[in-house]
């Protein structure tokens, strides 16, 4: 994947993270919820359902994304995470709505509050349990390699 679309993917991870996970306790319900969560996530980006998406991040996510927009994209003058996934989707074009369509969680160890869920070669989610759900917190492709999500 090309550096400046893996930027993008992940910045349009990072603003907008759906996570529909539930509470309950560790073993296979949270990482079936962990698997839930960042399936419905990359489903809504697909979808460019950024609202819903944004109900799901974690507030420090948010923190992050609002940092990022701020350095990227001073034109904004936006705080809001839907307003930033719109915008980052759009410097993105179908593209990379299409590489969001096709990411597949392929392993989970949760614990406790925190997960980790591996996406691909080099692409790694990171969720935390907040109030019951779980949140994508951190989304980090930095490792990513080739074309494959």
């Amino acid at each position: 994947m090309p550096p400046l679309l893996a930027a993008r993917c992940v910045a349009l991870a990072a603003a907008t993270t759906l996570a529909a996970g539930c509470g309950g306790g560790g073993g296979s319900s949270s990482e079936d919820s962990v698997r839930e969560t960042v399936g419905a996530y990359f489903t809504a980006l697909s979808d460019r359902d950024f609202a819903e998406a944004c109900e799901r991040v974690s507030p420090d996510f948010k923190i992050r994304l609002v940092g990022f927009a701020e350095r990227v994209y001073p034109d904004l003058d936006s705080n809001e995470c839907v307003v930033i996934a719109e915008r980052i989707a759009t410097s993105g074009g179908d593209r990379l709505v299409g590489l969001q369509s096709r990411v597949r969680v392929r392993s989970v160890e949760a614990e406790e509050d925190r997960a980790t869920a591996q996406l691909g070669p080099g692409q790694v989610a990171r969720l935390q349990r907040i109030e019951g759900d779980w949140l994508i917190d951190e989304l980090d492709f930095s490792g990513a390699t080739g074309n494959s999500p």
